[in-house]
């Protein structure tokens, strides 16, 4: 019995002992990471006289120094780092600078580098430049295709918030209907949201030519298709109604069906929707007749 007490109460002391260690390794890596941080602004705020001046180009030339030691350190410490500077605010154009050059680290894991998104979107001084800044990373063709898509949606964002850029948006069209991929579906969402909040409407040909294209370019898994007909939906694109139906009786993917059903829901042009109706009682595919219910009930079909 007392070999048994014995044994219970040291596992609690190697218990605690782990405990305490962990807990104590993580408190030193966020101290470091403080510390650290609070060295940042004088890195970059740093000026060398030249001729008695002060060169804001010697400032900026130091910023790839932190970001070469940043990457080495462990992804506690950069997080800590991260999650210290996000809570200072708005930023001045060195630490907005500086935040840029961490953001094109590809040494970085995407979550981290879409916290450091977040943030610039958020606190940059020169919101003009970020979406051709993001947009640009969204077409780097070495970057991940997670990535890639996190860039895209922090370029609909950033040109959501007001700050408009006509190349990028042009660009940004000609994505959604020559790609029908993921990319183009997670722009096609940032160009509808856009398109809802009633910022930079989309011509009638563009939406025209676009549903061509993707019905005609409809394998089954047609990702763009979905987007474009959710697109529809929730901009309560009337006009488009008849399109979506024919999606709804002849999309080869249920998930795209699924969609066309909800999005005549949203758009709710006729109460007893015949499409609605067909798709509830014939898809062969059980998620289909669920949304089709959803939509049947929303437009009051009791």
């Amino acid at each position: 019995m007392k070999l048994f007490t014995a044994i219970i109460i040291a596992g609690v002391l190697v218990l605690f002992v782990c405990l305490w260690w962990q807990y104590d390794s993580e408190q030193q890596e966020e101290a470091h990471a403080i510390a650290v941080s609070h060295m940042v602004p004088e890195i970059a705020k740093h000026r060398v006289s030249l001729h008695g001046s002060q060169d804001e180009e010697v400032a900026v030339s130091l910023i790839p120094v932190f970001v070469q030691s940043f990457s080495e350190w462990s992804h506690q410490e950069q997080a800590a780092f991260i999650k210290t500077e996000r809570k200072k605010g708005i930023f001045t154009a060195e630490r907005a600078n500086l935040f840029r050059a961490l953001i094109q680290d590809k040494s970085l894991n995407d979550v981290q580098r879409n916290n450091l998104g977040n943030t610039v979107l958020n606190g940059d001084p020169n919101e003009a430049e970020l979406p051709g800044f993001f947009w640009k990373m969204a077409m780097d063709e070495t970057e991940g295709e997670r990535w890639r898509d996190y860039a895209i949606q922090f370029t609909g964002l950033a040109l959501t918030q007001g700050t408009d850029n006509p190349d990028v948006r042009q660009q940004i069209e000609a994505l959604i209907v020559s790609d029908g991929g993921r990319l183009s579906a997670t722009a096609l969402v940032q160009v509808g949201r856009m398109q809802a909040q009633s910022l930079k409407p989309i011509t009638k040909d563009f939406w025209d030519v676009l549903w061509k294209e993707s019905l005609e370019h409809d394998s089954g898994a047609s990702l763009r298709l979905s987007a474009l007909i959710g697109v529809m939906g929730r901009c309560k694109m009337t006009e488009y109604a008849d399109h979506v139906r024919q999606a709804l009786s002849s999309a080869r993917s249920y998930n795209t069906r699924r969609m066309a059903a909800a999005a005549l829901g949203d758009i709710g042009t006729v109460e007893k929707d015949k499409a609605l109706l067909q798709a509830l009682t014939k898809d062969s595919h059980k998620m289909v007749q669920m949304s089709a219910f959803a939509a049947l009930k929303k437009l009051g079909v009791p």
